[in-house]
Order: structure tokens, then C-alpha cells, then sequence
């Protein structure tokens, strides 16, 4: 049962933190995206868990 709780509240977590960064970052308009960016998307896309 803990397990079930503890990936019950890492998701919605997750979930909170990703609208967040959508609600902040999708207030500006990127035309290209930097080289940081780029690297930073990267980095999360291909991000395993442990």
C-alpha cells in the first residue's frame, strides 16, 4: 500500500510541476530556440529514472 501512495503522489507531483513550468515558459513566444534549450530538452527527454 505505501508503495501505491508514494507513486500516487510522486505523479501528481510530477503533474504539478509540469503545468507550472507550461503556465510560466508558455507566456513567452520562443521563435528559435537557444542553444540551452535545445540541450536542456535533450537532457529531459532522455532523462531514465533510477
Amino acid at each position: 500500500m505505501d508503495g501505491m501512495v508514494e507513486t500516487a503522489y510522486r505523479t501528481l507531483l510530477g503533474l504539478a510541476i509540469l503545468l507550472l513550468f507550461t503556465k510560466v515558459l508558455g507566456k513567452k513566444q520562443l521563435g528559435e530556440p537557444t542553444y540551452f534549450n535545445y540541450a536542456t530538452s535533450i537532457a529531459f527527454g532522455t532523462e531514465q529514472a533510477s
